[in-house]
């Protein structure tokens, strides 16, 4: 296998004045996710998981990058995704 690699990122929970009553980010009102990525002109798989109500929704898919020096902004439509559990 050659030129494989693997990245991860997690976001926090919103604050709240007691701590065991975090809330998650609710994102049904949002079409797509943005990424700011640094390409290389490979297409890449993208894994999403919730830490909601059921920590099995998993969502996947691609990420492609332009070849740049430069960040860019890479769209991932919420249509894109595929639901596997």
């Amino acid at each position: 296998m050659e030129r494989s690699g693997y990245a991860a990122a997690r976001s926090r929970l919103l604050p709240t004045k007691y701590k065991m009553l975090e809330q998650f980010h609710d994102l049904d009102d949002f079409d797509e996710l943005q990424f700011c990525v640094r390409g290389d002109g490979r297409t890449y798989f993208l894994t999403i998981q919730t830490d909601g109500l059921v920590p099995e929704d998993i969502y996947q898919s691609f990420l492609y990058t332009k070849k740049s020096e430069e960040y860019s902004v890479v769209k991932v439509r919420r249509k894109q995704e595929t639901k596997l559990f």
